[in-house]
């Protein structure tokens, strides 16, 4: 009897034990990729106003908006119509201005001037994370090349 219970409690400690921790720190790693899909997913916005030098978006906490986030500002370039329908598809945009969240509220935020390239009219398309430089320092390269391709999917307008 005794020798059937060292053996038990030997798999207990050599074989479950283990594979409960494992579980638990891919559970743990997994709630950590996600939580950086959920922190650098773009999201579109408008620039609606202008207050004491911060602009103003139309996207706050509930939003998922966090202070230090960082919003690419657009200008509207050229109409593009449909040859045939005469329909409007949509317009060409480019990126005139980058905006640094400072404070969040429910449903909007204000923002800095970081980078001005051109003058843009309000309301103004506004995206976070997009046209945008990161840089990654790994000293685990399985995991570093491994958020590089979650950003790199996440963000194909940036440069990873």
């Amino acid at each position: 009897m005794v020798k059937k219970m060292n053996i038990i409690i030997a798999i207990v400690i050599f074989i479950i034990l283990p594979t409960l921790n494992f579980f638990s720190v891919r559970a743990e790693e997994v709630s950590v990729w996600e939580e950086i899909k959920k922190d650098f997913a773009p999201i579109k916005a408008f620039v609606i106003g202008k207050e004491e030098g911060n602009f103003i978006i139309d996207k706050g906490r509930l939003q998922g908006i966090k202070p230090k986030d960082i919003f690419t500002v657009y200008k509207k370039v050229k109409k593009i119509v449909h040859p045939k329908t005469g329909k409007i598809l949509g317009f060409l945009k480019k990126p005139v201005a980058k905006l640094e969240i400072v404070n969040t509220e429910e449903n909007f935020s204000t923002a800095k001037l970081i980078l001005k390239k051109e003058n843009f009219s309000l309301p103004a398309i506004t995206k976070r994370f997009c046209n945008v430089k990161i840089l990654i320092v790994s000293i685990d390269e399985k995991k570093g090349k491994k958020l590089f391709k979650l950003l790199k999917n996440l963000l194909p307008q940036s440069v990873v």
